[in-house]
């Protein structure tokens, strides 16, 4: 009963005071805005103050109503500020939804973000930081697979990285002392990272292979390598270069390499040689000591040619009946110079002009280049002789021109500092201005046997025979055997009297028979 009395009182003197509700409702939201921390003491005030008992209506039980009222208010007044403004035209309160205010969520991924924003500035700025600083400390030198040091950078590395468990295999044939061939197996560091130490720093070495990039002329995968070397100075590099190719070259120093044109490019033709003595051909009297001669002048005189303006080229025919040491003596001058032999087929019938110049532009050091039979070769093609004609070939496009063939040996396109040398068995069927002065500046007929050569040749088999004994060969070899006679028969007729100088000139009436 105490309690429904009490309920009654408050609520007649809520009915007393609605009339002045919506003034005291403002008064009380204004009192709200400026102290938040009285309007909570009130109300905990007004809720002890009912749940505690029935109490007499007053003008404090009268305030805590209307300050509940207003508080409900206030709030419905925030909502509708946050959706787009309240109804009085006050300003939504900020707190909750500023960086710094008291929602916590908002707060953790406002900082995940910065930090996050932060961390990849960081990273950035650090990768970029860690490049620049490794371009101005760092020394990196790339070589490609088809490069011609690529070779010699690699088995320097695989000499020098003595320490390292991955290796790959290069199997090649070498000539031994003693003449024959033997296998000869070099362990090359595998594609992946190596490390080194030379003069004394760390090198860095990392070989590459893409298996899906092929080179076109060999058809294999490209390959490459990458040396890195703490400093900034490259003629660190250059001096690595120079030594790996030195230690390359000293190799096959004592041989006789001999290279074919494979694409665009020359290329290794089977193992080095074993160089030929010069003295194992046998010319005519003074022939070879003449070529030699004039190819050393040439060789060791290059400012002469430079300061008188003259190409610093040299071209050399040696024509003649077959068989009787043109090519052979090219060959044992090539090892006398301590030189290679770069082999081209004008009759190949995928060289043009182009490819033909190319080929000639690089031809490497110190080698001499070879255009064996061009006679025949020549007419394979098409290009016209002395006599004139051309075959269909020609006709048709195919194979080398004749003016490119021309303008490659001395024109806009030749090239300087090159050894030359043609040979042919008919020179009369060679074109008048490809063997004039400036394209051939020397020709040497190669001929049959003479007598000088056929002493010679019996004494080169049989040092430790009498001069007798080769005076009497060269005079009873004319009584049996038909004039002239090439070398090439000759040396095939003494192989057959190894060891026996005497049965040589007894067995003489049979050479006919051979």
């Amino acid at each position: 009963t105490t309690v429904s009395g009490a309920m009654d009182n408050g609520g007649v003197g809520g009915e007393h005071g609605g009339g002045h509700h919506q003034q005291e409702g403002r008064q009380a939201t204004e009192e709200h805005r400026d102290n938040n921390h009285n309007h909570n003491n009130n109300n905990n005030i007004n809720n002890n103050t009912t749940t505690k008992g029935p109490a007499a209506p007053s003008v404090w039980g009268r305030r805590g109503q209307q300050q509940q009222t207003a508080s409900l208010a206030d709030q419905q007044q925030v909502g509708s500020t946050t959706r787009g403004g309240g109804r009085w035209g006050a300003a939504a309160p900020t707190s909750s939804i500023l960086p710094g205010g008291d929602n916590p969520y908002f707060s953790a991924g406002f900082g995940l973000v910065v930090l996050g924003g932060a961390l990849a500035v960081a990273r950035a700025g650090g990768k970029r930081g860690w490049d620049m600083a490794r371009r101005q400390m760092v020394l990196r030198m790339e070589i490609a697979s088809h490069d011609p040091a690529y070779q010699w950078v690699l088995r320097w590395v695989g000499q020098q990285a003595t320490h390292t468990q991955e290796v790959s295999v290069q199997t090649s044939y070498r000539l031994a002392a003693d003449g024959r061939k033997g296998t000869h197996f070099d362990l090359l560091p595998s594609p992946g990272w190596h490390w080194l130490q030379w003069k004394g720093r760390p090198v860095l070495v990392h070989r590459t292979r893409d298996k899906q990039l092929l080179d076109v002329s060999s058809g294999v995968a490209s390959e490459n390598v990458v040396l890195s070397a703490l400093g900034r100075d490259k003629q660190f590099f250059l001096d690595l270069l120079l030594h790996a190719k030195q230690l390359a070259l000293a190799a096959d120093h004592s041989k006789t390499p001999v290279y074919t044109a494979f694409g665009h490019e020359w290329r290794l033709f089977g193992t080095p040689r074993r160089p030929r003595p010069l003295h194992s051909v046998i010319l005519d009297q003074g022939q070879s000591h003449r070529i030699l001669t004039d190819v050393q002048d040439f060789l060791h005189q290059p400012a002469y040619y430079i300061d008188r303006g003259i190409p610093y080229r040299r071209g050399y025919l040696l024509y003649g009946p077959p068989g009787t040491g043109k090519t052979s003596f090219i060959t044992a001058l090539a090892g006398e110079l301590r030189y290679g032999i770069c082999v081209l087929n004008l009759s190949d019938k995928g060289l043009t002009d182009d490819r033909l110049a190319h080929l000639l532009s690089v031809v490497p050091e110190r080698c001499i280049t070879l255009l064996e039979d061009v006679d025949a070769a020549l007419d394979h093609v098409g290009i016209p002789s002395a006599q004139g004609g051309a075959s269909a070939s020609n006709r048709h496009g195919l194979g080398v021109t004749l003016s490119g063939l021309l303008n490659t040996l001395d024109g806009v396109a030749s090239t300087e500092e090159r050894v030359l040398f043609m040979t042919t068995n008919h020179i009369e069927r060679l074109h008048p201005a490809l063997i004039r002065p400036g394209r051939i500046d020397v020709k040497e007929k190669i001929d049959f046997a003479t007598r000088h050569q056929m002493e010679h040749m019996f004494h080169r088999f049989y040092p430790e025979a009498p001069t007798s004994l080769g005076t009497e060969f060269a005079d009873k070899l004319p009584q049996h055997v038909p004039m002239p006679i090439s070398m090439a028969q000759l040396q095939a007729y003494l192989m057959l009297h190894k060891s026996q100088p005497r049965n040589a000139i007894h067995c003489l009436p049979e050479f006919p028979r051979l």
